[in-house]
């Protein structure tokens, strides 16, 4: 019984929480600041059980945009962690800074420079460092349709837990579709590819779609499907990986 208690302990919590991939999706933790100034979402939760087995849980959230006429900053943070029995079974995180300057000539294309720094020892990646710029586009938007476009050039340094060092440059492309198509229920999909710029049969896919249903005023529901794709992991983790996380959002 408390076997079975502590494996339904972790799968709720596995999907209450974020879970980082080899690839962060950036797309959806974009606040909406369209004004001028600053703006701030903060989310941290702790949580330790102690019965036949000490159970920790810990996450915390950061996004911090601020807007000034034609320039954007973004800094965002995330990092997770479950331990049981010594075991972790989430220790990811990251941390990335991104700018952003809105042509005034085409104002629907934002040229942008990034820094990111993850780690996530569930899947031995000790440390990821990454450096690159691009262009986005926002090719439609409007009330119910959005669809954005973007593709960037970076650098990456990877050190895994067995000290393994790789360092490359990748090209990362995204195209992330937002449909609001009733007063209820909306769709999203956004999916990266990541090639290796010497080798395109090194790359990385990460593909994240979700449905979203608003039940009253104050209560959401929301099913999220994410699949990653790797074609050179480390030695030992799979190439495929993907969840399913279905919430309930309470606004009060």
């Amino acid at each position: 019984m408390a076997k079975m208690t502590l494996v339904i302990t972790l799968v709720l919590w596995l999907l209450c929480i974020v879970v980082n991939g080899q690839i962060v999706n950036i797309e959806n933790q974009r606040l909406d600041a369209k004004k001028e100034g600053w703006k701030a979402d903060v989310d941290l939760n702790l949580t330790i059980i102690k019965n036949t087995r000490v159970i920790t849980q810990f996450g915390n959230r950061n996004r911090i945009a601020y807007n000034k006429e034609e320039h954007h900053f973004m800094f965002l943070t995330d990092f997770g962690l479950v331990k049981a029995d010594g075991s972790d079974f989430v220790n990811s995180g990251f941390s990335h800074f991104r700018y952003g300057y809105n042509t005034r000539r085409f104002h629907k294309l934002n040229l942008e420079s990034f820094a990111q720094a993850q780690y996530n020892r569930v899947q031995m990646v000790d440390l990821r460092m990454l450096l690159g710029t691009g262009a986005r586009f926002e090719a439609i938007k409007q009330d119910s349709i959005a669809l954005n476009i973007g593709a960037f050039l970076m650098g990456e340094y990877e050190r895994q837990t067995d000290d393994i060092v790789n360092q490359t440059v990748r090209y990362s492309c995204f195209v992330s579709f937002d449909w609001q198509f009733s007063k209820t229920a909306g769709f999203n999909t956004i999916t990266y590819l990541q090639p290796t710029f010497i080798d395109p049969q090194d790359f990385r896919v990460s593909s994240e779609t979700s449905l979203r249903f608003t039940i009253t005023k104050k209560v959401s529901f929301r099913v999220v499907y994410n699949l990653f794709y790797d074609a050179s992991p480390p030695t030992g983790i799979p190439t495929t990986s993907y969840y399913l996380n279905n919430a309930i959002s309470v606004r009060f």
